[in-house]
């Protein structure tokens, strides 16, 4: 069901912002194309969540700085004028509310027609997946269903934009997987743009069509997820968006290298520990300056050999029972490295 958004691209410029002295953003230039979900990651305090309201206007932006959707200026618009849809960490549910009185709310301000209301919310109700629970008061659902009613709420106005902030940090580890996955086929399915704030990064994956990486008030990549993963444009970028291994310029991620038998590889390292961590091994390594690596091996077809030949990969798992594995290499024991791909830019020396 298609939500048809009243708005196409937001466009942001010379977009900053100061608390006293204290310089919380920018200047900062951001496009967002109609229909995309952009996401904006980065570490507590960098600024992303600033931008968020800036552009919900409930923050103004420090003098020269220009807002818009399609042309049409935004910072000449109070934030309830702007019409859009918010989801926030905390839900801001009516617990005197029922799911239903909750949905049509904002429509409800909007003074539609009684029948319009209730035909929209029972839209929203079956695009949630959540017709059933329309009579629930808040305190009965639990936190996943209480994020979906804060998302229809959003979506039920036909907003312009829908802006979310940090809306599952609240829940649990094995909910935010799921949820994630349902936000985003949520919001591609109704064609309205998203804006989402985040810090963390299999969250920002999963969800964005594009990703800003912000850093101390600044952007300092956006691009789609393979690209900042693949080809990311500073450390910062690399280091925050997955664990990379630094060994003086060799630079690589931990599933981006291989054991290999000693002085077989780029160089030779003392294994530390081998952990099994389920789906995968998570390999301990100390380098003979002393550096820390850290690799990441994962299952090998069970028709594979885990050795074939002297130059063969020591990282490929040794299969017993169906599911079962043993760990590739043992504590103390010398190997060789060799990288796989290597992230190129100049990251300084250790």
């Amino acid at each position: 069901m298609k939500v048809a958004p009243a708005v196409g691209a937001i466009r942001v410029r010379q977009c900053s912002k100061h608390f006293g002295t204290v310089k919380a953003l920018g200047p900062v230039d951001l496009d967002i194309p109609a229909a995309q979900i952009l996401v904006l990651l980065g570490p507590s305090g960098c600024g992303k969540t600033t931008l968020l309201r800036i552009i919900a206007g409930l923050e103004d932006p420090d003098e020269g700085a220009s807002l818009s959707i399609d042309g049409a200026d935004l910072l000449a618009q109070a934030a309830e004028a702007r019409r859009f849809g918010m989801v926030f960490q905390s839900y801001a549910l009516f617990p005197n509310m029922n799911v239903r009185q909750n949905i049509a709310y904002g429509l409800k301000l909007r003074r539609l027609k009684p029948q319009a209301i209730e035909a929209r919310v029972d839209a929203m109700l079956d695009l949630v997946a959540m017709r059933e629970l329309g009579l629930r008061r808040i305190e009965q659902l639990s936190g996943g269903q209480r994020q979906r009613v804060a998302l229809a709420r959003a979506l039920a106005i036909e907003p312009r934009a829908v802006l979310l902030d940090e809306p599952l940090s609240a829940l649990d580890a094995h909910l935010r997987e799921r949820l994630r996955v349902e936000i985003r086929a949520l919001l591609k399915s109704t064609g309205v743009t998203a804006v989402y704030v985040t810090h963390d990064q299999d969250e920002a994956m999963a969800l964005g069509d594009r990703i800003a990486v912000f850093n101390h008030g600044r952007i300092e990549q956006i691009g789609t997820p393979a690209e900042v993963y693949e080809a990311p444009a500073s450390a910062f970028v690399a280091a925050f968006f997955g664990h990379v291994n630094q060994l003086g310029d060799l630079c690589f991620r931990r599933d981006q290298a291989d054991v290999v038998d000693a002085g077989r590889g780029d160089f030779d390292a003392t294994v530390v520990a081998a952990t099994h961590m389920g789906s995968y091994a998570a390999i301990e390594l100390r380098s003979g300056n002393g550096a820390r690596i850290t690799l990441h091996r994962f299952p090998a077809s069970p028709a594979v050999s885990a050795r074939v030949g002297p130059t063969a990969a020591l990282g490929a798992f040794i299969h017993g029972e169906p599911g079962a594995f043993e760990l590739p290499v043992e504590p103390g024991q010398s190997v060789g490295v060799r990288v796989l791909r290597r992230i190129h830019f100049g990251l300084p020396t250790t």
